[in-house]
């Protein structure tokens, strides 16, 4: 009896949408850095660093996919650090 060993990621990456990982219980998926998998266990969805409180801003946060950026209030300047202001 030949078995074939079949790569659950190498059709349609596994179903996930970023990376897949095969195992013995089926493809695993995991994101990229600033995103985090859905109740699907496969489509990663971005995190919203400005909102759950994780970004390191001092001031004001703009969230983008995948990251964030800080910027501060009129009148006061963004240090090198990209979080305080002064």
């Amino acid at each position: 009896i030949e078995m074939e060993i079949v790569n659950s990621c190498d059709h349609n990456n596994g179903g996930c949408s970023h990376h897949c990982e095969h195992s013995t219980n089926g493809p695993v998926c995991s994101c990229n850095q600033g995103y985090q998998l859905d109740d699907d266990h496969k489509t990663c969805i971005d995190i919203n660093e400005c909102v759950d409180g994780s970004s390191c801003c001092e001031h004001d946060c703009t969230n983008y996919p995948g990251g964030y950026e800080c910027y501060c209030t009129a009148g006061y300047r963004l240090n090198a650090d990209g979080c305080s202001c002064d």
